[in-house]
């Protein structure tokens, strides 16, 4: 928190993840509280500085969006998503983001899910400028989308499907 405040979408996407898939009973226990508390008293002496100071990431925000980055409506933001993580790969994380939201495999997962839709939301309506903060959320979305791509070739299609996917990744990879 004291290097990246938006840590902050990822830690309120993760408690609306829980809260949505019903894992609320995940904050019955103290570890989330003593976590919770541990990172803020982490951030408390960011904060001191920021109040200290007249709030500078505020003003430094408010005058790059104004003078110097354009912002990027919600569909522009969605597109960018593609591109960053390169329109090949695509159908793996997007179907990771279906396994972990619908499979019964990936309900113990499906916060993550919440979590990534949370923050694609938070950032798409706030007309981001910077598409690449969403990147850090594929961490969970490929992995899943291997689970899927894994289950589906494993009972329908064998290793002719897992060896094109990995050909096509690897190739359009190379040619970028």
């Amino acid at each position: 928190l004291q290097n990246k405040i938006s840590m902050l979408w990822l830690g309120f996407s993760l408690v609306v993840g829980l809260i949505v898939s019903g894992r609320w009973r995940s904050f019955l226990g103290p570890w989330p509280w003593v976590a919770a508390a541990l990172a803020s008293v982490i951030f408390i002496p960011h904060v001191i500085w920021q109040i200290a100071n007249g709030w500078p990431t505020i003003e430094f925000v408010r005058n790059a969006t104004a003078n110097k980055i354009a912002g990027f409506s919600a569909t522009e933001f969605a597109g960018a998503q593609l591109l960053i993580m390169h329109p090949v790969n695509a159908p793996i994380w997007i179907g990771g983001l279906a396994w972990l939201l619908f499979a019964p495999r990936g309900r113990p997962f499906r916060p993550l899910g919440i979590a990534y839709l949370v923050i694609f939301a938070l950032l798409a309506a706030g007309g981001s400028s910077k598409p690449y903060y969403l990147s850090a959320a594929y961490t969970w979305l490929f992995p899943a989308g291997g689970i899927l791509v894994e289950t589906w070739s494993a009972r329908w299609a064998r290793g002719a499907v897992r060896a094109a996917i990995l050909a096509a990744i690897v190739l359009a990879g190379a040619v970028t």
